[in-house]
């Protein structure tokens, strides 16, 4: 189950002023102890190959999206691509930050 709060968007100047929406309310789970919960599902991978395949998978994705391509998570997203103009000029590790929350 998803938990969220309702919340009514206040934004005068925005097409959507004066609807409500719902907001996922999480709380923060740690990488590490992400890891762990996967590999305690009855999982035959162990921590570290989940590590190494989830670090590769954000690598990927920040290729991936930066070519302009959307990207789908299965039933959980789908990613779309991003479109910087030229002139930012952004040093890489500023170009994009993919968080999945």
């Amino acid at each position: 189950m998803i938990k969220y709060k309702k919340y009514k968007n206040n934004n005068s100047k925005s097409r959507a002023y004066n609807k409500w929406y719902a907001r996922s309310v999480h709380e923060l789970m740690e990488f590490d102890e992400f890891i762990g919960h996967m590999a305690n599902h009855h999982c035959a991978f162990s921590e570290a190959t989940i590590r190494g395949v989830i670090i590769e998978m954000e690598t990927c994705l920040r290729e991936l999206l930066l070519e302009g391509r959307a990207v789908p998570l299965y039933d959980l997203a789908s990613l779309p691509s991003v479109s910087l103009p030229r002139a930012w000029n952004l040093p890489r590790a500023l170009q994009l930050t993919v968080s999945m929350v």
